[in-house]
């Protein structure tokens, strides 16, 4: 498995490569967002280990980049900032997980392997998935209602995409965080409701017939309809 380290903290850089290299991991790193982002652009890895403040472009800049470039590698955010609201935002954009600084190597190491087993399970191989007049193209993340074409951003995509997977299942708000988010404690429930509330405005035109259906007390659902 191969990771990029994108941090300007040399010392921190060099324990990191040599500790996951004797984890068993081919690691390379950049210590700036633009070199990174050149870099990734020759090169493929299996994870982004990338921390938040960089000397030239910040390490949202960077992960902002890299998604409207369409590259969905995992992200694994290094940051000293502990605030709920900007978790949140860090999870909107789609970052896989994140490590608060100072953190444990093992922690490191257990968060990587997390994100890794999550990535190899969801695979990457074309699919395209239907439900009424839904229809989404997994590997090109691009959403038809109606045959019209849906703009979302990366966590709508992905919150669509995991309801349209369990059509006629009612899923719970906790379940969205959990396997949406990969988190379960740290946000808040109204976060997967604004989501909600942002797709169905996305959809206004097509809404005549709800597509996400709202089951008070136990959470969203997307039913198969016979026409």
């Amino acid at each position: 498995m191969d990771i990029l380290i994108v941090d300007d903290n040399i010392e921190l850089v060099d324990f990191l490569k040599r500790g996951l290299e004797g984890e068993g991991f081919k690691v390379s790193y950049a210590i700036r967002g633009k070199e990174a982002l050149r870099w990734l652009g020759k090169n493929k890895v299996d994870l982004i280990i990338l921390d938040l403040l960089l000397p030239d472009l910040s390490g949202e800049q960077v992960f902002q980049r890299l998604r409207r470039k369409k590259n969905d590698t995992p992200i694994l955010i290094l940051t000293g900032v502990s605030r709920l609201d900007k978790r949140i935002k860090l999870f909107n954009l789609g970052a896989s997980d994140y490590l608060c600084k100072p953190f444990s190597f093992v922690g490191l190491v257990s968060k990587i392997h997390l994100i890794l087993n999550r990535s190899n399970h969801l695979g990457v191989e074309s699919e395209i998935i239907e439900v009424n007049d839904l229809r989404i193209d997994v590997k090109s993340r691009q959403v038809l209602r109606g045959g019209r074409a849906i703009k979302l951003c990366y966590k709508e995509f992905e919150l669509l995409l995991y309801l349209a997977r369990n059509k006629d299942e009612v899923v719970s708000r906790e379940d969205l965080l959990k396997n949406v988010w990969q988190y379960n404690t740290m946000l808040l429930t109204n976060t997967v409701d604004s989501h909600i509330s942002m797709i169905r405005r996305k959809m206004k035109h097509e809404e005549k017939r709800g597509l996400i259906e709202t089951v008070y007390g136990a959470g969203y659902v997307i039913r198969c309809t016979q026409e």
